[in-house]
């Protein structure tokens, strides 16, 4: 019995807590999304295989072992064999060797290896940041959707109330039939944008949480703010400062190294002597056991390589054009990063000037519609012009959310360009 009830309180306990409200902070998610991401675990795969390599790195002149070991028969077809020395038709052997190829290249070979790890790294933090920039921007849009759904709230409500005044007026005969049904037609269509726009926050929210590896299901809310502030930042001085920190960058200069390595490693191979060591043993027997061991170096020289128009030349010229594209690829990295932080910051700019203006708006639209529903009140306007500045209202107070997200969105958009942490860039522009 004890057993039971244990196990109905468990039962009750995990219910309750899986009903408990989820409070997310943008750290939360930014975290749940890293570990929730199938690149950033591929790209730790990527990590560990290059980090496997280069800790390997004198594998390069690990000599090749091969072990041997054989069972022999051997007796006469059509004559017997009457030698003392005849053990019988059976006779095993056994055998080792080594092998050892030494070149210039190895040592370039080797520093590709740290090179491919260094760029693993850089690899991941590019996806790492561009993730953090998309989650921090889906979750503040999900906050902004949220407070778009307070503001249909509050105009249905304003709907239901102006509503009721006019039921009450009609009633009085202050008004005519039409402005009661005109009255009664807006709080449909308020309740109608509430609902439609209820149901795709819906949507977003479930798609956001799928991201993060939470069930659907669970009662969840944002922690955040869209409060703004100005952010007084200068293009060429965040170009100077973190354009060669971004990964991109430093990964397409590591890519360069590589190439020239090759092209050393390629032309030593196909040039510059080699030298070849190899050893072995080997023994056979039964009885009278026998071995042998040996050993040999061998310098080789390459002629092919020399002459132009050969496989070997054509190897060696096209490494060294693959380094010039490279560059070239380099140059247009910069360029176009360049580009992107001076869009950005321009965007910036020019996002706050129209942050001001929507809030301006703001005012004035509250001060109309205070007006016009004085003057409706007052017989003197219209229900159509009431309704105009209602509406007026709403466009203005989305109109400010419009602009508060998009600028938050352009504050991770440049700090990802940056590859700088959001918070950091904001501290830096104010």
């Amino acid at each position: 019995m004890k057993h039971t009830i244990f196990s109905v309180l468990l039962v009750f306990s995990a219910v309750f807590a899986a009903a408990e409200p989820v409070v997310l902070t943008l750290n939360d998610a930014i975290q749940r999304a890293e570990s929730e991401s199938n690149d950033l675990r591929q790209t730790l795969i990527d990590i560990e295989t290059a980090q496997t390599q280069s800790k390997n790195n004198w594998t390069q002149f690990l000599p090749g072992m091969r072990a041997g070991a054989g069972l022999n028969y051997r007796d006469n077809l059509f004559t017997e064999n009457n030698s003392a020395s005849n053990q019988g038709p059976f006779s095993y052997s056994m055998s080792l060797n080594l092998s050892l190829d030494l070149n210039g290249g190895i040592p370039y070979l080797m520093k590709n290896n740290n090179l491919n790890y260094q760029t693993s790294l850089l690899n991941y933090e590019n996806i790492r940041r561009r993730l953090e920039a998309e989650i921090a921007k889906t979750f503040y849009n999900l906050i902004a959707e949220k407070e778009n759904l307070v503001l249909l709230e509050d105009v249905l409500s304003l709907s239901e109330q102006q509503y009721r005044k006019n039921q009450v007026s009609f009633d009085n005969g202050l008004i005519n039939q039409l402005a009661l049904v005109r009255s009664q037609l807006s709080v449909e269509n308020a309740r109608l944008g509430l609902v439609r726009a209820q149901s795709q926050y819906d949507i977003n929210k479930n798609n956001f949480l799928t991201i993060l590896g939470y069930d659907q299901n669970i009662d969840v809310s944002f922690e955040g703010s869209l409060d703004v502030t100005q952010l007084a930042l200068n293009s060429e001085t965040l170009i100077s400062e973190y354009l060669y920190k971004r990964p991109d960058i430093a990964s397409q200069r590591n890519r360069i190294e590589m190439l020239d390595n090759t092209r050393k490693q390629t032309t030593i191979n196909a040039r510059a002597p080699s030298i070849s060591l190899s050893a072995g043993w080997s023994g056979s027997g039964w009885t009278n056991f026998s071995d042998s061991i040996s050993g040999g170096v061998s310098v080789g020289i390459p002629i092919d390589s020399w002459i132009p128009g050969s496989a070997s030349y054509q190897r060696v010229e096209n490494a060294s054009r693959d380094i010039e594209k490279a560059r070239l690829d380099l140059r247009d990295i910069e360029n176009n990063a360049a580009a992107e932080i001076r869009s950005l910051t321009a965007n910036l700019n020019n996002s706050w000037e129209s942050i001001v203006i929507a809030r301006l708006n703001i005012e004035i639209a509250e001060l109309t519609y205070s007006l016009t529903e004085q003057g409706f009140q007052n017989g003197t306007v219209e229900f159509i012009e009431l309704e105009t500045a209602r509406k007026d209202l709403l466009q203005s107070r989305q109109e400010l959310l419009v602009q508060e997200t998009g600028y938050k969105n352009m504050i991770f958009d440049l700090a990802s360009a940056l590859n700088l942490n959001w918070e950091d860039l904001m501290e830096s522009g104010s």
